[in-house]
């Protein structure tokens, strides 16, 4: 993931390279919106700062843009190569808001293999907007609830809603269950070729997730969690 702006760029690439008009199977998405929670949910995943935030994430006392600032987390800065984003875990969501804590700066190393200085971070917990974190999707099941007995809101087959679209705000989370926004944007050929999604058949909307994955930098060694019932 060489750019905070586009954490798919290679298969972007691909996609340019595949003929327009193949016939493809199109992602299932089930009809409903899915309820998000008004309270306080609770979970411990993991995070990152969001590759498409533009400026330092604001960390407040309470989840209200009025709150006191603790700090701020950076973001990476404009230029090509790896890089890594301030990670963290999310203990809790409400409308609008995450809780976050343990916010750390992976460490870089310099052309000379020397360790950047870490950069200050706000100590202990705090709230962050939910549209500023960034979480990788292992799995092709959305639901309709933290639970695979529910609605099956999004199915795109074998592959993982990371490789498909994009994730968006964290709405809700539950256990290792997370409610986030997304938007499919390919499908696959009959040949398993990688083709854009006509805009007017772009799947979007919110479901439940688990397979959620921490690594900013590559997949997560988890077991599949997809069981269709």
């Amino acid at each position: 993931m060489a750019d905070r702006r586009n954490w798919t760029a290679t298969a972007l690439l691909m996609l340019c390279l595949i003929p327009a008009n193949p016939s493809i199977a199109a992602p299932h998405a089930g009809a409903g919106p899915v309820k998000v929670p008004h309270g306080t949910t609770r979970c411990n995943v993991g995070a990152w700062v969001s590759f498409l935030a533009d400026a330092p994430i604001p960390v407040r006392a309470r989840p209200t843009a009025a709150a006191r600032l603790l700090g701020e987390l950076p973001i990476a800065p404009e230029t090509e190569g790896d890089f890594s984003a301030v990670e963290f875990d999310i203990i809790e969501a409400r409308p609008g808001w995450l809780k976050i804590d343990h916010a750390t700066d992976p460490v870089e190393l310099n052309e000379e293999g020397e360790a950047v200085p870490a950069r200050p971070l706000p100590a202990g917990e705090g709230w962050i907007p939910d549209d500023a974190a960034q979480i990788g999707i292992q799995s092709a099941l959305g639901y309709a609830d933290p639970d695979a007995a529910s609605p099956l809101l999004l199915d795109i087959g074998d592959d993982w809603v990371t490789d498909m679209g994009w994730t968006g705000a964290i709405r809700g989370c539950s256990g290792d269950w997370l409610l986030v926004d997304y938007q499919i944007e390919r499908a696959r050929t009959p040949t398993g070729a990688l083709v854009d999604l006509p805009e007017a058949e772009r799947p979007r909307g919110t479901a439940w997730f688990r397979g959620i994955c921490a690594n900013q930098k590559t997949t997560c060694d988890m077991a599949s969690v997809d069981r269709r019932l």
